[in-house]
C-alpha cells in the first residue's frame, strides 16, 4: 500500500490525540503500533499516520474508557499513563502504558476487577510491595 494515501500529522498532534507523552508516542512507533515517516524537508522531524493514531486512540477512549492518571518524569524520560474502563461503579478494565527510552510496556486487564483482590497481588509476579500508612 502506498503511504501517500494516508494523512500524516506531527508529533504534537499525535501525542495530543492519544493523550500521551511524546516518549509514549515514540514507543508506539518502535513497537509498530503507529507508522512514522521523515517530514518533508527535515532530517530530524517525523510525521505520524493519523489512521494509526486514531486506531490506538479508539482502543483507549472507547465507551467507558477514561484516563485516570499520567506521570511524566522529564529527567529520566519515564512516562506512565493509566486508563480505566468503568460501568457505573464497576471497573471493567484497566490499561497501564509505561515507557522509558529503551522499554515500552502495555498492561491491559479486561473483565470485572475487584480492587481488594487486586491488592492481594502485591509482592507477587514482580509487583512491588507498597508501604501503607494510616492518615
Amino acid at each position: 500500500m502506498n503511504d501517500r494515501h494516508f494523512a500524516w500529522i506531527d508529533a504534537a498532534q499525535a501525542s495530543q490525540l492519544l493523550g500521551v507523552s511524546r516518549t509514549t508516542l515514540y514507543a508506539y512507533v518502535s513497537r509498530g503500533f503507529v507508522r512514522s515517516q521523515a517530514s518533508p524537508g527535515s532530517t530530524r522531524e517525523r510525521t505520524y499516520s493519523r489512521d494509526d493514531v486514531e486506531s490506538v486512540r479508539q482502543q483507549l477512549v472507547g465507551p467507558g474508557w477514561s484516563p485516570l492518571a499520567q506521570v511524566h518524569r522529564r529527567e529520566s524520560h519515564e512516562h506512565v499513563d493509566v486508563f480505566l474502563n468503568m460501568s457505573g461503579d464497576k471497573i471493567l478494565g484497566l490499561a497501564v502504558i509505561a515507557s522509558e527510552p529503551r522499554s515500552f510496556t502495555i498492561v491491559n486487564v479486561v473483565g470485572n476487577i475487584d480492587i481488594d483482590k487486586l491488592a492481594k497481588l502485591e509482592g507477587q509476579f514482580g509487583i512491588p510491595r507498597v508501604t501503607h500508612s494510616e492518615p
